[in-house]
């Protein structure tokens, strides 16, 4: 009988590891993101001079998400990310026309318009599973906006990286619209296999025992 309790807990062990496998890795999907909007200002709380600029605007799709990467030339400036209606210009000019939802991301203080080296002015059309469009939206007085149309209301994250600066939002890819990138292990699936080996190890000593007084 101490042999079947033994296998017992092992196979419970082994159920428990499994489940706990499968509900981490779904779970992993959601660290970081969220719709909540992010805002930092600028660390010391003042203007830095010279202004910092921004280099370069990059974006690519990855398994899961799709990133933008904000590329700067010295300190990482104040900065603000979040879900907006705003879709038109300065100049009042309509430029993101996809995307069922709008991402903006504003810098301040930048160089950029009459306070400097103007940021870089894109109007791209990535056509990403969620990044469908990104353009600029203003460029004035030392404020950058970039308006990052999206597919549909997901989570997003914001990461600061060094050597150089560079603010990166990564945009999560929901399951409806993922087409490739791997996909975690259900917890139900992960369920019957855990299932499958306890009641192996459990069959199999009550057997020999049951054998035994034969």
């Amino acid at each position: 009988m101490l042999a079947i309790r033994k296998k017992a807990l092992a196979g419970l062990l082994i159920v428990g590891a499994l489940l706990a496998f499968a509900t981490g890795s779904a779970s992993a999907q959601e660290d970081g993101f969220s719709t909540d909007t992010v805002n930092v200002g600028f660390p010391d709380g003042t203007f830095p001079s010279p202004l910092p600029q921004i280099l370069n605007v990059d974006f690519a799709q990855h398994p899961g998400f799709d990133r933008v990467v904000f590329t700067f030339s010295g300190p990482l400036t104040g900065y603000k990310v979040g879900y907006s209606d705003r879709r038109s210009n300065v100049a009042d000019q309509v430029v993101l026309t996809e995307g069922n939802a709008v991402i903006q991301v504003s810098f301040s203080p930048i160089s950029g318009g009459n306070a400097g080296t103007p940021a870089p002015h894109i109007n791209e059309t990535p056509g990403f599973a969620e990044l469908v469009k990104i353009a600029t939206l203003e460029d004035f007085e030392g404020v950058v906006v970039y308006g990052l149309a999206v597919a549909s209301v997901s989570g997003f994250r914001v990461l600061t990286l060094a050597n150089p600066d560079r603010l990166v939002v990564d945009i999560r890819i929901p399951p409806t619209l993922a087409g490739t990138g791997p996909r975690p292990i259900l917890p139900a699936a992960a369920l019957g296999i855990a299932l499958l080996l306890a009641g192996a190890l459990l069959v199999t000593p009550v057997r020999r025992t049951l054998q035994s007084f034969v």
